[in-house]
């Protein structure tokens, strides 16, 4: 598609080795075809601010039960939170920062700061494309900001973030994403650590601890704003921008094809995205082959052969057209073989219908599996596993 695209900016006599536009022409010229504008985004530093001697994890402190946290009820969770409070941060200013994205209708994101001790809330609402780590990363960053903004030397602090991945960024020097956030994160730790106690402290989220609900409150009602808070682009946000359109522009093309020419007709009554599609492979090689011919229309059927004059007629022994359609729901020699299959698909709450036999009906992962587990035995009773 990028040959295509390209091809279509430049055309073929502006292609020749010696006029070839550099890669970024090419490029930009890529992106203006899929209608996407790329952020201006600065350099990423490679390496870590943090001194070779400075042990960052001696203020960010993942740990906070020895065993999962989700098998803990909200009262011991609530009991361990206050030990750990008067073990480790008796006389500390707490903070408590979030983040909030919700699905629907445009997947808005927003972050939040509360310091319940001063009063403070702090909430900042995103650009939609932002993911929620970094939308948690932007929340920690605004506390050190903050922090150094309003002079609290003579203060203790401890910054406290229901987000355990959060936190084990921001300990790792080599991070392998959101480089410049977990740098400036680690920068501003180093310069307040050397003047006052500051910690970074993972806890629970959503576990009736009072500080970390309210950060919860406040980021959600971050997403009534009116306008959002500028933050610099990420390369992880950049490169979701293009692949998002690449996407978009791939399924409009597919699309676009298939009225054009009329291939990829019945492909398109099954599957009408380009997404992945990951309960199409199959452990057993027959099942899989079977279900991608059929998925795609092209099988050894009568109706499918006669087309290309390798058989004399397309009829099935019935004397009805033996095409797809017809071995699913009205070839009266696989009457009984077809009602065992309608049970057990009704057994699963599954409606009978061609979509959801070959794959692409909006159900679980658990149902996906028995549905072509189910649609296998049907086609291995039939007779026709191997020879479709």
């Amino acid at each position: 598609m990028a040959d295509d695209l390209l091809q279509a900016q430049f055309p073929a006599e502006g292609l020749s080795s010696r006029l070839l536009p550099s890669m970024k022409s090419r490029a930009r010229a890529i992106f203006t075809n899929v209608n996407l504008q790329i952020p201006a985004r600065n350099a990423a530093p490679l390496v870590s601010p943090l001194s070779p001697w400075f042990k960052v994890e001696t203020y960010i402190c993942t740990d906070f039960l020895p065993t999962s946290v989700s098998s803990q009820t909200n009262q011991n969770v609530f009991h361990m939170y206050h030990e750990l409070i008067d073990t480790n941060y008796s006389g500390y200013t707490h903070i408590f920062t979030d983040g909030s994205c919700i699905v629907e209708p445009t997947c808005p994101v927003s972050a939040a700061v509360v310091i319940p001790s001063r009063w403070v809330t702090l909430n900042f609402k995103l650009r939609p494309q932002i993911h929620i780590m970094e939308c948690e990363l932007i929340a920690i960053n605004e506390v050190l900001q903050w922090i150094l903004l309003n002079n609290c030397q003579e203060e203790k602090c401890v910054i406290f973030s229901d987000s355990l991945s959060s936190s084990h960024l921001t300990q790792n020097t080599r991070p392998k994403k959101y480089l410049p956030l977990v740098f400036n994160i680690q920068d501003k730790l180093f310069n307040i650590a050397a003047s006052h106690w500051v910690y970074l402290q993972f806890i629970p989220g959503h576990k009736g601890i009072p500080g970390s609900e309210a950060a919860y409150e406040a980021a959600k009602n971050a997403h009534l704003l009116r306008y959002r808070t500028p933050t610099p682009s990420s390369y992880e946000e950049i490169k979701n921008l293009t692949n998002t359109a690449f996407k978009t522009k791939w399924k409009t093309e597919w699309l676009r094809s298939i009225q054009l020419t009329g291939k990829g007709r019945h492909l398109l009554k099954i599957r009408d995205n380009t997404g992945q599609w990951p309960r199409s492979a199959h452990k057993t090689r027959n099942i899989e082959t079977a279900l991608a011919r059929l998925r795609v229309g092209h099988t050894a059927l009568w109706s499918h052969l006669y087309r290309f004059s390798i058989v004399e007629d397309p009829y099935c022994s019935c004397g009805a057209e033996e095409s797809i359609d017809h071995i699913f729901f009205s070839c009266p020699y696989y009457a009984g073989e077809r009602t065992t299959m309608k049970n057990s698909l009704t057994l699963l709450n599954v409606p009978f219908c061609l979509k959801n036999l070959l794959g692409d009906g909006f159900f679980l992962e658990p149902t996906q599996k028995q549905i072509v587990k189910i649609v296998a035995n049907y086609l291995t009773s039939i007779r026709k596993i191997k020879t479709i």
